[in-house]
């Protein structure tokens, strides 16, 4: 009879066939279990720094890896946020998105997303997805008064308005979009412009009101009078920009602005390309500004000149005030992100021609 061949198991075969647990921790490091569960799971309080350190030193030997399937079922929870935005591929929800990203690995969240194309229809489909399989939503896509938000109130999901505020009672994280759009126009009034354009989306997306009012707040500090022909509220696509812009081109010399301010990145570029379209040189015979700047701007032929908004920021301290709701903790209704908007210049905008 042939003896079979004896197997032999090196270190490496060893980690890959078992991967450490909270019990193999816990006898490194003479502790209970239950402490090493406190300690690794972020509630160190009252445990001692001597016995925490030698946890973590047991764990990093051990090389332990939390398993988050794991913790999510001992705690009740799925350990995923929803985030909702009108488009996951819009260059202006870009830097936001990575900043939820970042928010998300400090507590193990994975992110389920999804676009809504702000359409009421479609972001209730997505709630109703959502019901039973995340912890709690983000939402970029929120209507004041929709059957969305209703939903949202309706489902008991813990959930937060990123770059849009609700009522008093929604918790929500923005920037300050009022002054952003007030450094736009400005920028425009420094270089000589008086005819100044503003193409806005629909009147019921707060953000976009924000915007609205630091226009016409720059307006008024300049002493300008704005024509009711100059302001245009449309939809929020490429093709709603275009066509905006066509409208503004249109009208009489004397009439005719010498310069847009977009308030978002999709009516621009729209814009930029219905005044190519219409043989308008940029920038000059139109100079062009857009809120929201995106590493595509920097890029086109010609550059656009944009309000920088904290997006990153907002993302990320969206993930920390939904992650304290999740936990119980009492967190503020509206939250204001510290970090001013920047003016980028870049060569869409210049003086007007005589």
């Amino acid at each position: 009879m042939r003896t079979p061949k004896r197997q032999i198991m090196t270190k490496t075969d060893t980690s890959t066939a078992r991967r450490s647990t909270v019990r193999d921790v816990a006898r490194e490091a003479g502790v209970d279990p239950s402490i090493v569960s406190r300690v690794l799971n972020g509630e160190p309080r009252r445990v001692r720094e001597e016995t925490r350190d030698r946890i973590y030193a047991a764990a990093e030997k051990l090389e332990y890896r939390p398993n988050a399937l794991a913790r999510g079922l001992s705690m009740g929870r799925t350990l995923t946020l929803g985030v909702l935005a009108p488009s996951l591929t819009n260059p202006g929800y870009t830097e936001m998105l990575a900043g939820i990203e970042r928010g998300a690995a400090k507590y193990d969240y994975v992110l389920l997303h999804a676009s809504t194309h702000d359409d009421d229809a479609a972001m209730l489909k997505q709630i109703a997805r959502f019901e039973g399989r995340v912890d709690g939503i983000i939402t970029a896509s929120a209507r004041r008064g929709s059957q969305a938000m209703l939903a949202l109130e309706a489902s008991r999901i813990p959930f937060l308005l990123v770059n849009r505020a609700g009522s008093d009672e929604h918790v929500s994280v923005v920037g300050d979009d009022a002054e952003g759009a007030r450094l736009a126009t400005a920028h425009l009034i420094s270089l000589g412009h008086r005819r100044i354009g503003y193409v806005n989306g629909p009147h019921d997306l707060d953000t976009l009101v924000r915007r609205l009012a630091g226009y016409h707040e720059a307006m008024r500090l300049a002493r300008l009078a704005i024509d009711p022909q100059w302001t245009v509220e449309t939809g929020v696509t490429e093709q709603d920009g275009g066509a905006a812009t066509r409208q503004l081109l249109a009208l009489d010399d004397e009439k005719r602005p010498t310069a847009i301010f977009y308030s978002t990145v999709s009516l621009a570029l729209g814009g930029a390309e219905a005044a190519r379209e219409l043989r308008f040189s940029v920038p000059d015979q139109l100079s062009i500004v857009s809120f929201d700047d995106s590493p595509l701007l920097r890029h086109l032929v010609v550059p656009f000149t944009a309000v920088r908004m904290p997006d990153n920021e907002m993302g990320l301290h969206a993930v920390d005030l939904l992650h304290d709701v999740i936990e119980g903790r009492v967190v503020p209704r509206h939250t204001l992100i510290a970090k001013p908007p920047e003016l980028v210049v870049r060569q869409s905008t210049r003086s007007p021609r005589d």
